[in-house]
């Protein structure tokens, strides 16, 4: 009977993975690093009544939409249902609740469904 080929790694290729340790555990401590400064920022960008939805101006409110302002100002003078603003000193901002809610009315209302 013939032994069969060792398939486990040698001591020469244990000892060349293990100097790539050093690089590897820095760049994973630096991707540690950046994750927490995102969720950092994120929970500072959240309500505090953690609801997570925020005021939108028009402009803010046709890109959350992925429609262009001219069609955004259509859906806020021109249609039935409108979208529902609120004004503040001379501003007309929008919720992101609101608009979702307008996308699910006017597409219903686009199928007959309402």
């Amino acid at each position: 009977m013939q032994a069969e080929p060792s398939t486990a790694p040698t001591l020469e290729q244990l000892l060349a993975g293990v100097a790539h340790y050093p690089a590897l555990l820095e760049r994973l401590r630096s991707i540690e690093t950046r994750i927490g400064e995102i969720l950092n920022n994120q929970a500072r960008a959240k309500p505090a009544d953690g609801t997570g939805d925020g005021w939108l101006d028009a402009k803010a409110a046709a890109k959350y939409m992925c429609i262009s302002p001219c069609t955004f100002d259509k859906y806020r003078y021109r249609t039935e249902p409108k979208l529902k603003g609120y004004n503040l000193d001379g501003k007309t901002l929008y919720k992101k609740a609101d608009l979702d809610m307008f996308i699910m009315l006017y597409a219903a209302q686009s199928r007959g469904l309402a």
